[in-house]
């Protein structure tokens, strides 16, 4: 290495920060931008499963609110005309009306 000018260094200073402290910066600031994808890919999983489950829950609840209001005008349509298997002798149609309380 008789005429490499680009490693030869003036001062102890300047070959310890050449050769020591950049190489350690830049290790240091490899494993940190890393890390920072890594744990930005496993955020944006968890925040993307948790608004997938919070869908779930309200579409369950508003089909849950939706099949109320229709079994009840399925009960009356079978009584309008006459289907129900329910119904006693004396004719008691109001019993199976009873069920629908929060619609």
């Amino acid at each position: 290495m008789g005429n490499c000018y680009f490693f030869k260094f003036k001062t102890l200073e300047a070959r310890s920060i050449v050769l020591l402290l950049i190489p350690v910066f830049l290790i240091l600031l490899l494993g940190g931008v890393v890390s920072f994808f890594y744990t930005r890919n496993v955020m944006l999983n968890q925040w993307n499963e948790s608004a997938e489950l919070k869908l779930q829950r309200a579409a369950h609840y508003i089909a849950m609110r939706i099949s109320k209001p229709l079994e009840f005008l399925d009960v009356l349509f079978k009584k309008s005309i006459g289907l129900d298997e329910d119904a006693s002798p004396r004719g008691n149609s109001v019993s199976p009306l009873l069920d629908f309380q929060d619609i």
